[in-house]
């Protein structure tokens, strides 16, 4: 979408409307169901705003971390993401950073955990959080082993595999963002974006 519309949109809206198209950049193809969840770092003051508006889409959330001046809070679709953490592929990786029980909730907390510890500088960025994103394992492994260099392509997350697969699914996700933008535009709401309402 031309940043001259956007710009254009944002000058002629209210406040809870801009909050809406901000939320929308960062989390589109979540919450039009391409991807399991999607990460959003929040001013404490629009905390409960967020929380309001994504409420309305049918997404669960968890607070990850609780900051002075920014929350980390993961959005997820439930069934979904549960299903994605219990995949083969996917325990291996988080076996190796001390998940034992997969199911969300369990693997939910030790990851609040783990972001908990990075936040209190007693350890360092807890890179599995990938996985709770939906990143394909070989992604967040390359990411891992390159220390986020030598990558193929970079724009949800940095790629290091199967690049025309995911630059396939990368169109996917602008096209949704596209889409869920038009929509906003028109006059739907984050519920109706979401086929919620």
């Amino acid at each position: 979408m031309p940043k001259e519309i956007l710009v254009q949109y944002l000058s002629e809206k209210e406040q809870d409307e801009v909050l809406r198209l901000r939320i929308l950049m960062q989390s589109a193809p979540a919450i039009k169901g391409l991807k399991e969840s999607c990460m959003l770092m929040i001013p404490v003051e629009k905390v409960d705003r967020v929380l309001r508006e994504m409420k309305a889409t049918g997404m669960e959330h968890r607070i990850l971390h609780r900051g002075d001046r920014k929350y980390v809070v993961l959005f997820y679709w439930k069934e979904r993401l549960a299903t994605y953490i219990k995949r083969k592929d996917v325990r291996t990786l988080l076996a190796k950073y001390g998940y034992t029980d997969f199911t969300l909730e369990a693997s939910l907390s030790l990851l609040c955990e783990r972001v908990g510890y990075f936040y209190g500088e007693e350890q360092t960025f807890p890179h599995e959080i990938g996985a709770f994103l939906g990143y394909p394992v070989s992604d967040i492994e390359g990411f891992i082993k390159n220390s986020g260099k030598n990558f193929l392509l970079s724009k949800y997350w940095k790629v290091y595999s199967e690049f025309q697969k995911t630059r396939a699914l990368f169109e996917q996700y602008d096209e949704a963002k596209n889409q869920a933008i038009r929509e906003l535009m028109d006059g739907k709401n984050l519920a109706q974006i979401a086929g919620a309402a």
